[in-house]
C-alpha cells in the first residue's frame, strides 16, 4: 500500500494505491473530485468496483446484512444502474425502468409515457398497458381503458346506426381459458365474446392483444397475433340498440292505443 501526496499542478493531489492489487483505492483530484477505485474521478464522487459484478455501493441495516444494495454505477453523466434489483434510470435520456428478471419486462418510463410490459425467457417482452402524457390509459396502448370525452377533443363525429342489428348478431359465450393461459382462472367459467366473430360485426371493438407480431406460447400451443375485444366499444352500440328498441316499442304502443280507441 502506498500513500502519495502529489506536487502542485499534478492530476491528483492525494492517492492511496494498492501495490498487491495494482489498483487505486482512493484519489482526491486537483479539481477536488474524489475517486474510489478509479484514478480519474469524472464527477464530484466517482465509484468503480474493483471486481466485476461486485456491488459498488451497499447500504446495510443495523445487523450488518444488506438491507438494500445499489450496484454498478455507470460513469455516464446523470446515469446510474442498479443491476441487483433491475432498476435503471437515465435522466439525460429521460428513461426509467423497473425490470423483472426478464430483460425489458416491468415498467418503462420514456418520453413522458409509462409502459407496463410482460414476457418470458422465450418471448420478447410485450407492452401490455400504456399511460401517455395526456393521461390516456390503454391496453396495450391508446384510450380503451381511460380517456377524456370532451367534445373539444373529438372530430369527425357521426351517429351510430343499426345498433339493434349489430347487438342481435353478437354471440355471447361461456368458455374456459386454455390451461396455463391465466393460471388463476384455470377451469373457471368465463363470459365474453369471440374476437373473430365480433370483428365481422363491430370491427372497431377488436384489436391486437399486444403489439403486432406478439406471440402467446402455452406449452405446445403457439398463437401469433392474438386478438382482444374492447368491450368498452360495445357499450355505445348497446345504447343505440336500446334506443332503437324504444322507438319500435313507442310505435307499437301508438298502434295499440289507436286500435283500442276504435
Amino acid at each position: 500500500m502506498q500513500i502519495w501526496n502529489s506536487q502542485s499542478g499534478a492530476t491528483n493531489n492525494f492517492l492511496i494505491y494498492d501495490n498487491a492489487a495494482s489498483a487505486y483505492r482512493f484519489v482526491i483530484g486537483s479539481s477536488g473530485n474524489v475517486g474510489i477505485g478509479t484514478s480519474s474521478p469524472a464527477g464530484l464522487l466517482s465509484l468503480k468496483a474493483f471486481v466485476t459484478d461486485t456491488p459498488t455501493l451497499v447500504f446495510q441495516n443495523v445487523s450488518g446484512g444488506p438491507n438494500s444494495a445499489i450496484s454498478n454505477f455507470t460513469s455516464a453523466i446523470q446515469t446510474f444502474t442498479i443491476i441487483g434489483t433491475n432498476f435503471y434510470v437515465n435522466s439525460t435520456a429521460n428513461v426509467a425502468r423497473f425490470n423483472t428478471s426478464y430483460a425489458g419486462c416491468g415498467i418503462t418510463f420514456d418520453e413522458g409515457i409509462l409502459r407496463f410490459s410482460t414476457g418470458t425467457t422465450s418471448i420478447t417482452p410485450t407492452v401490455r398497458m400504456t399511460i401517455d402524457a395526456s393521461g390516456n390509459i390503454g391496453a396495450p396502448s391508446g384510450t380503451n381503458i381511460y380517456n377524456a370525452s370532451d367534445i373539444r377533443l373529438k372530430q369527425n363525429i357521426t351517429t351510430i346506426t343499426n345498433g339493434l342489428d349489430k347487438i342481435s348478431a353478437l354471440n355471447p359465450v361461456k368458455f374456459n381459458w386454455v390451461d396455463g393461459f391465466e393460471p388463476s382462472e384455470d377451469g373457471k367459467d368465463m363470459l365474453g365474446f369471440i374476437a373473430q366473430e365480433v370483428q365481422d360485426i363491430i370491427p372497431e371493438a377488436v384489436e391486437n392483444f399486444g403489439k403486432e407480431g406478439n406471440i402467446v406460447e402455452i406449452d405446445n400451443l403457439k398463437v401469433t397475433n392474438p386478438l382482444r375485444v374492447n368491450e368498452k366499444f360495445i357499450i355505445p352500440v348497446l345504447v343505440k340498440a336500446i334506443q332503437e328498441l324504444k322507438t319500435q316499442n313507442d310505435a307499437l304502443q301508438s298502434r295499440i292505443e289507436t286500435l283500442e280507441s276504435k
